[in-house]
């Protein structure tokens, strides 16, 4: 029995010196893996929040809708299918799934968090209006979205759905509180060179926030005309120049290059053209802007340089011009005159058509001297106008020339023109050739396969709340 006790004792003992051995032998960061820290500061993550929806909404966000408003048009492959409507939800799983929700948002997430914790507020303020755009922009796509439940990680992986009524409740929200934290007098920490939209230049965030404010209050006004009331009352606080407008300048490096320039003279040069349907609206006019927006081989008159594709058709066109397609070329966030557009639309929806004349002839002035074009022959013909002459047809036509190459903002511009006076929109546009929905337009992006193989409850519940959620069915907003 001694001897048992004596052996059980020092295995006991082995035992204890062996794990306290072991304890400070073995490096307790042995298993850390220095290329994915646990922990990253706000001035990292915000230049990579500022990328990835630069590149986000210059890609994909820009050519699909671009192609369904007929501003662009595809040529080969995808890109000719999309133009006829053959679009499925594996075609937005990557948007959707890695840089939006698992991506900037959820970044954008994480800043909120450490701007709150750490008594930061410029950084907050700017987190909740990034956040407010991309929810913006997200629900104008797809209508119903996830957000209070979203960003939980592990602790919820089915999100619900939050109804696109009260997701605009919630930009607004965002927007008046960033507004609020970027007028903090202190924040512990605050941007500056990581900045890479304004440099940390607050009081251009919140101009931009008011733009911002008067996009989404102008996005009601479908529904509830008292809407546009309330976008004009932001337009004083908004951008207020060209000098302003919020933008992203990619660089000169190879992996640096714009996702316009990406997409059409590296990755898939012929996939996709210029639309017929602007470009004989801008040949019509003899808009100056066509030398910035298109490309020509200069053998052609000045009526024969540019031409477009029609939708559907995959002939050839002109291809997209250097302002948007050379490496450096910006993302536009938001111009001044789409602010511009935005009041005289607004104002001529309330009544007052003097100063809804005033604020689109700067508005189509202002766009001239953005692209470098200012022409004032064709100022003195269409911007000129007066509080008799002014129509919402001239506002919208000449707003959808402005927004070329930012397709998100403008297939939702004519989304909202539809009524019972423009039933194809404005500018009014025929379907397709070769369409595969029954001549109809696509108002809506489908729900992407990711949502439905993991949050299928959710996701079935939320397209049964919109009618289907098909690509031809409408938003919340757009209720004509």
């Amino acid at each position: 029995m001694k001897n048992i006790k004596t052996i059980t004792g020092f295995i006991l003992l082995l035992i204890i010196v062996s794990t306290t051995s072991c304890k400070k032998w073995i490096d307790e960061d042995i298993n850390k893996d220095p290329n994915q820290p646990e922990d990253v500061s706000m001035n990292v993550l915000l230049p990579g929040i500022e990328v990835n929806l630069a590149y986000t909404f210059g890609s994909d966000l820009n050519r699909y809708p671009s192609l369904w408003i007929q501003t662009m048009s595809g040529l080969s492959n995808q890109h000719l299918a999309f133009d006829f409507y053959s679009f499925n939800e594996s075609d937005v799983n990557n948007m959707w799934y890695y840089n939006l929700y698992g991506g900037a948002m959820s970044d954008l997430y994480v800043v909120l968090g450490k701007a709150s914790s750490t008594g930061s507020p410029h950084y907050g303020g700017i987190a909740k209006i990034l956040m407010a755009n991309a929810l913006g922009t997200c629900t104008d796509l797809w209508g119903d979205i996830p957000y209070s439940e979203a960003f939980q990680g592990p602790l919820n992986l089915k999100p619900k759905y939050d109804s696109q009524e009260k997701i605009y409740a919630e930009i607004d929200t965002l927007l008046t509180q960033g507004i609020s934290d970027l007028g903090a007098s202190a924040s512990t920490f605050y941007p500056g060179a990581d900045d890479f939209i304004y440099g940390g230049d607050l009081g251009n965030w919140i101009a931009f926030a008011h733009s911002l404010k008067a996009r989404y209050y102008m996005h009601h006004g479908k529904r509830d005309v008292s809407y546009y009331s309330l976008a004009l009352a932001e337009i004083p606080s908004a951008l207020s120049g060209n000098d302003q407008n919020t933008q992203f300048n990619f660089g000169v490096n190879v992996t640096e290059n714009s996702p316009v320039y990406q997409f059409f003279s590296v990755d898939r040069p012929g996939d996709a053209g210029v639309g017929k349907n602007l470009v004989d609206l801008m040949n019509g006019l003899n808009d100056p802007r066509r030398s910035v927006y298109f490309l020509t081989d200069g053998l052609c008159t000045p009526d024969t340089c540019y031409s477009g594709s029609a939708a559907g058709s995959g002939d050839g066109s002109s291809e997209i011009g250097e302002f948007f397609n050379s490496p450096t070329s910006p993302t536009l966030f938001m111009t001044y005159s789409e602010v511009k557009f935005i009041e005289a639309e607004c104002a001529f929806r309330t009544g007052d058509a003097a100063a809804a004349a005033a604020a689109y002839n700067v508005a189509v002035s202002a766009s001239l001297e953005m692209f470098g074009t200012s022409d004032a022959a064709y100022e003195a013909t269409n911007a000129n106008e007066t509080s008799g002459s002014i129509t919402l047809e001239k506002i919208f036509t000449q707003k959808y020339i402005h927004m070329f190459c930012q397709g998100t903002e403008g297939w939702t511009d004519w989304r909202r023109s539809h009524d019972a006076t423009h039933l194809n929109g404005i500018p009014a546009l025929a379907p397709a050739a070769n369409n595969v929905t029954g001549g109809l337009i696509p108002r809506r992006f489908p729900y992407p396969n990711s949502e439905r193989l993991q949050n299928g409850s959710n996701m079935s519940a939320a397209s049964i709340s919109q009618g289907g959620a098909g690509i031809t069915d409408h938003v919340w907003w757009d209720n004509q």
